[in-house]
């Protein structure tokens, strides 16, 4: 989508700009403002409603079909003005961060952000099986011509040939993906390179939603996958005064340490800044709110994703 493209390329252009000092690092999470006008909901975000508004489709298409039809100008276009990270946010980030090794920091979140910036979710079983298929097909369809004329040697070379030739292939077409274990110091490169794109598209999807159904008073929300925290920061800002419960769930134990500092003041000595937030690395039972985003990649196939 033409946000996302815009916000990586923004982030790969200052990423050579942030280094040596916890003040540098924490500027990366604040420089930008960034413009949430084209993302839509759909692509950015999966989440059940308990009511959903739907536009009377005769009504729909009189306003479709007028002369004076203006696409800025639709029902369904939602104005939002651009956002940036909570200063407190911020505040507590660099408390985390005053004792790191900011530069090495720097350096490996850069490596993060271009493996993330291009990773693609795994090939399911079925489909592996079935391009394996196809290509052996298309490597002995080649040599078929010449294998009546070989004798038995030739043969066997042939074969260890077309072996190399399909694993060659295979490579080619194939992505190999890996999981990410996000120890301390990958969970710290997460939050600096991630924060603010995930912030971004979590709040213009909250804002539509709160446009579209003002009178949804979400009490409960489960975050699956919840990295750093961005879902309660983002939540907070439209549901504060209805919220009294965060379900947040991440596989990866020191991601949910450092989304627990964040809101204890970048301090585990202090008490949290929001009421009701649990950190889990398993799965809970219903909830009004559910959140999927930017997860699904890290889902080894498609019987774990659903």
């Amino acid at each position: 989508m033409n946000f996302g493209v815009g916000l990586r390329s923004q982030f790969q252009s200052e990423i050579s700009h942030w280094r040596l000092s916890t003040k540098f690092m924490i500027n990366r999470l604040a420089s930008k403002k960034w413009d949430l006008r084209h993302i839509t909901i759909a692509s950015c975000l999966h989440i059940q409603l308990k009511r959903v508004i739907v536009k009377e489709a005769d009504s729909m298409r009189e306003i479709l079909t007028s002369e004076g039809f203006k696409a800025r100008k639709s029902p369904t276009k939602l104005h939002i003005s651009k956002v940036s990270l909570p200063q407190h946010f911020l505040e507590y980030a660099k408390r985390i961060l005053q004792h790191e090794n900011i530069k090495h920091l720097d350096e490996e979140a850069e490596k993060l952000f271009a493996h993330l910036r291009f990773r693609q979710p795994p090939i399911e079983e079925d489909e592996y099986r079935q391009k394996v298929t196809q290509v052996e097909g298309k490597v002995k369809e080649q040599d078929n011509f010449i294998e009546p004329f070989l004798g038995k040697e030739q043969k066997e070379s042939l074969e260890k040939s077309q072996h190399n030739r399909i694993k060659t292939q295979l490579k080619r077409s194939i992505y190999h993906w890996n999981p990410i274990s996000f120890d301390h110091s990958k969970a710290l490169q997460y939050m600096i390179v991630r924060t603010p794109a995930e912030y971004a598209a979590l709040s213009r999807v909250f804002h539509e939603i709160v446009h579209r159904d003002p009178h949804f008073k979400p009490m409960t929300l489960f975050d699956f996958g919840s990295g750093i925290g961005s879902v309660v920061w983002a939540a907070q800002l439209v549901w504060s005064s209805s919220l009294i419960e965060h379900m947040c769930v991440d596989a990866s134990r020191e991601m949910n340490d450092i989304a627990e500092v964040l809101i204890k003041k970048g301090s585990a000595k202090h008490a949290p800044i929001f009421p009701g937030i649990y950190f889990r690395q398993f799965l809970p039972v219903g909830t009004d709110v559910s959140n999927f985003n930017f997860t699904n990649f890290s889902c080894s196939n498609h019987r774990s994703r659903s």
